[in-house]
């Protein structure tokens, strides 16, 4: 009996090692993917007057973080439209921006991350070449079970004036906001954003709410966002719904990839389209 015992064992062993492996919880990939596309409506007031009109607004980023050790990387490609042509005030049929950004410093998934980041915007209208505005600063994020404070600033630089609008004035200035998000569940995220931002000596205060949730196992999450800008040469408040699209992430949840891969790309700058 005992010897039958010894010999269905050996039988066995194989299989559950094989059992054992195949439970096991995969390894981290080094790199991920977060795509986003978004649409909505923007409210509009170009005097400061209180003479709000609607306008269209869509866009979309994406990015490719990276954490190796103690080494974070990411990339931001990103781009906006605002429809503006029924705003009597403005002389261009639409807004535009394209740009890239990036993110390089340390990081921990457990403690925080403190990095330096810049990005390059295109700003365009309608007829129009072009109005570029560069930024370089740094970032900080601090986790604290599921909250997660963070902090952003820096120098921008517009370089050449040639839209038809007071406020995309050239100059030199800067941005700074502050940060706090918090993890409902491992799934879902309520995020809240504030500062300002200023190009040639106009400070223009910026805010943003968000709530994402992400469809369980799957790479899908969805999220509804406000933004605004508040200056007497442009108010504004975008509201925008949209998905996410998590990719080379699993097995992580919202959270985990959240502080294991990414980090915000947008500064939250309005000049009627979106910046980042």
């Amino acid at each position: 009996m005992f010897r039958k015992c010894i010999a269905l064992s050996v039988m066995f062993l194989p299989f559950l090692v094989l059992g054992s492996v195949s439970s096991a919880k995969q390894p981290p990939s080094p790199c991920a993917l977060r795509a986003e596309g978004y649409g909505g409506m923007a409210i509009l007031d170009p005097d400061g007057d209180s003479r709000d009109q609607n306008a269209a607004n869509a866009g979309g980023t994406g990015s490719v973080g990276c954490l190796f050790d103690a080494f974070h990387f990411q990339g931001d490609v990103f781009g906006d439209y605002a429809d503006v042509d029924r705003l009597s005030n403005f002389h261009p049929d639409y807004l535009t921006n394209v740009g890239g950004g990036g993110h390089i410093g340390i990081a921990d998934q457990n403690v925080g991350a403190f990095e330096v980041t810049g990005g390059y915007n295109q700003l365009a209208a309608h007829n129009d070449p072009g109005h570029g505005i560069w930024r370089v600063g740094g970032e900080g994020e601090y986790y604290i079970d599921a909250v997660t404070l963070g902090v952003q600033g820096g120098y921008m630089d517009a370089s050449h004036k040639n839209l038809d609008v007071d406020f995309a004035s050239d100059g030199k200035g800067y941005y700074g906001r502050g940060l706090i998000r918090y993890y409902v569940t491992e799934s879902m995220k309520l995020e809240g954003i504030g500062g300002v931002a200023s190009i040639h000596g106009d400070v223009v205060p910026q805010a943003r709410a968000l709530i994402e949730y992400r469809f369980g196992d799957t790479p899908l999450a969805a999220f509804v966002r406000w933004e605004g800008a508040f200056d007497n040469e442009m108010n504004e408040n975008i509201a925008t719904g949209g998905l996410r699209l998590y990719l080379f992430d699993s097995p992580a949840t919202l959270r985990e990839t959240d502080r294991r891969y990414f980090r915000e790309a947008c500064v939250n700058f309005l000049v009627g389209a979106r910046t980042c």
